[in-house]
């Protein structure tokens, strides 16, 4: 077994309930609680990084097996193609990942087709704009569909929002419980959340990243 990538993995789940979990403080109202949870959210994700970079170093400079080992090794080992499935499965479960650069909130996802990262970049007004779209399409619960609130309208010049900047803060604040989705039938929030208090206080906890 491999141990640093067994933690990699833990420290990485963990990482995940813990975003969770910021999206329930934020639909509760407890917005110091959500500034907390983030941070330690964000302690634990960099520790799974470097679990992840030291596991992925000492399989570099691993001493080779003696031939021996490898022949008796050959017909026990698991298949390479499994091994290659469960690394898949696990950068799969990495993304989307969502920092704050600047006044942008930014996602970064994984091309399957390209098999690397690309990011989405929406600014900070589109999550105001959809926050509010939100809150007036979500009373008591009920179900809303992204045709119902989209085009947004940008808020400083009342000019159209491109759609894919909408989708990216309604990924950030699914990705945050702030919004449920409900397969093909749409997405509601928590009856009672505020969702535009919810959305600024999950802002002001997203990890920054550097312009």
């Amino acid at each position: 077994m491999d141990t640093l990538k067994t933690c990699a993995e833990a420290l990485l789940d963990a990482e995940r309930r813990l975003r969770e979990l910021v999206g329930v403080a934020a639909t509760q109202g407890q917005y110091e609680n959500t500034v907390q949870i983030t941070e330690w959210a964000k302690t634990v994700g960099t520790l799974a990084r470097c679990a992840q970079d030291q596991a992925t170093q000492n399989a570099m400079i691993a001493p080779a097996t003696p031939p021996k080992a490898v022949s008796h090794l050959a017909d026990t080992a698991p298949p390479t193609p499994a091994t290659g499935r469960a690394s898949a499965r696990v950068r799969r479960r990495d993304y989307p990942r969502f920092y704050r650069r600047g006044e942008h909130l930014v996602k970064v996802g994984w091309s399957k087709t390209e098999r690397a990262e690309y990011e989405h970049k929406a600014p900070r007004r589109v999550i105001d704009a959809l926050a509010a779209a939100i809150a007036r399409r979500s009373g008591n619960g009920k179900l809303f569909t992204a045709e119902e609130l989209f085009p947004l309208n940008d808020p400083q010049d009342a000019s159209e929002i491109p759609a894919y900047q909408a989708y990216v803060a309604l990924a950030w604040l699914k990705s945050a419980a702030l919004v449920k989705q409900h397969g093909r039938r749409g997405y509601s929030t928590k009856k009672g959340a505020n969702v535009t208090d919810g959305a600024s206080a999950l802002w002001a906890g997203l990890p920054e990243q550097e312009t």
